[in-house]
């Protein structure tokens, strides 16, 4: 597959747009830059191209795609319509970039403003296929809880994960909405404990992991344990669904 790394240049007004397209016929292909599409709209489908390369892979692309953008600065000269350089793929803008393209929307009326999209049968369908999409098989936690099993890291994968979690918090708005929502509801364990054999019995046992001093351990009641640790039960959880640690902690659910 060839990918080609081209120039569009408005007829009319001279405003210039660096993209990419893998499409059999680029001279065709209008371009997909949001500056540039609305350029196109306001003062027409009117453009040359100019083939600068026709590359065999992304890497190939991004390298010519970065050194043209940086050539001729195509992000911060208003020659160029391009809203961020060109590597190939989506990425994240820069603020001064996303300001532009608050900018650029400016006036525009979204596509589907007053339109009932899905009605109330179509978004049942579309929360029940969500909902199981993001479960896991058995045999996919089997296989997740074999792979960890004993598993150590290096010191130097521990430093990494423990800088990657340092200054991690929640807002203070996003803390109350949480105590909100749980005012009212009456905790599962409330009153029993870890000798209350029904308990003992129905709750799930863990593996804890320590990054720090390098320890496993297991538990029952990954709530319970966090209690006792004040760790943060709510985020702890989310984390290791996420295979991340947590304050120098992971865990997984012995099945």
């Amino acid at each position: 597959m060839i990918i080609y790394l081209y120039v569009k240049t408005h007829t009319k007004t001279g405003l210039k747009y660096l993209g990419i397209t893998s499409n059999k016929d680029p001279h065709s292909y209008s371009g997909s830059g949001i500056y540039w599409k609305n350029h196109l709209k306001k003062h027409g489908y009117e453009y040359t191209t100019e083939i600068l390369k026709e590359c065999k892979n992304k890497d190939e692309i991004k390298e010519w795609g970065l050194y043209y953008s940086k050539l001729w600065n195509i992000v911060e000269s208003k020659d160029w319509a391009n809203l961020k350089e060109e590597q190939g793929d989506g990425g994240r803008q820069s603020k001064e970039v996303r300001e532009r393209i608050g900018k650029a929307g400016i006036g525009r009326i979204p596509w589907n403003k007053g339109k009932q999209i899905w009605n109330e049968e179509e978004r049942k369908k579309i929360g029940e296929r969500n909902k199981e999409r993001g479960k896991q098989s058995e045999e996919t936690i089997k296989k997740r809880v074999q792979k960890n099993t004993g598993k150590k890291r290096s010191d130097e994968q521990k430093e990494r994960m423990s800088l990657a979690q340092k200054g991690r918090s929640i807002s203070k708005d996003h803390a109350k909405k949480i105590s909100d929502a749980k005012k009212g509801h009456t905790p599962w364990n409330a009153g029993k404990t870890l000798t209350d054999r029904k308990y003992k019995t129905t709750a799930k046992e863990w593996v804890i992991y320590n990054l720090e001093t390098n320890q496993e351990f297991s538990v029952f009641s990954l709530r319970d344990w966090c209690s006792k640790q004040n760790l943060n039960y709510q985020v702890f959880h989310r984390y290791i669904k996420q295979n991340r640690p947590y304050k120098n902690y992971t865990a997984y659910e012995v099945i």
